[in-house]
């Protein structure tokens, strides 16, 4: 009898191991993509009327920055983006109208991509709050790819001039990040 347990015992255990295994197919590792999402800070920036001016009286028209921007690094990554975003958000309690020029150059600072966001009036009372996010894909993707540096320059453009003093408390804030979608296949 207790060998007849034993047998009934190890027929069902190689039954039931048997049952609960299934046949791999390891060609199915060749279709297996990945795709993360990377997002990072690029630029924050803030600046009073006075550094434009001294009280009442517009002396530099522009602000002129340079940033490293090597957002993608190594080739492996280049290579593997499908599309990249910037995004801004601007907000302007200075009373007076605002252009930002975005030049993204190469390593030689030869120019690779330009844009522009115009930045409306505002108030302390109504500051205006502007949002823009530029998507770069396809031809616009390899421009971005090759950018080492963006040179930003904020131009003042029309100004009533009414809080360029030592006691204003307006200000332009500018926020933004760079967001890179990539496309490993393994």
């Amino acid at each position: 009898m207790k060998n007849l347990l034993r047998s009934i015992l190890v027929v069902l255990i190689v039954f039931c191991a048997a049952a609960c295994t299934k046949q791999v197919d390891f060609e199915q590792a060749k279709d297996l993509s990945i795709q993360p999402v990377l997002t990072a800070s690029l630029v924050t920036f803030s600046a009073s009327p006075l550094q434009y001016a001294q009280p009442g009286i517009i002396q530099n028209q522009s602000i002129v920055d340079t940033l490293g921007f090597d957002v993608i690094g190594e080739d492996f990554f280049t290579e593997n983006v499908i599309r990249a975003e910037l995004a801004f958000n601007i907000e302007n309690s200075v009373e007076a109208d605002f252009n930002l020029n975005f030049l993204l150059v190469d390593e030689d600072f030869n120019p690779q991509y330009q844009f522009d966001i115009p930045i409306p009036q505002g108030s302390l009372a109504n500051p205006i709050i502007v949002d823009r996010t530029e998507v770069f894909e396809d031809a616009s993707l390899q421009q971005f790819t090759s950018s080492r540096n963006i040179i930003l320059t904020a131009t003042i453009i029309n100004s009533s001039a009414t809080q360029f003093d030592a006691t204003t408390m307006s200000e332009f804030i500018l926020k933004s990040k760079a967001t890179a979608f990539f496309d490993f296949d393994l």
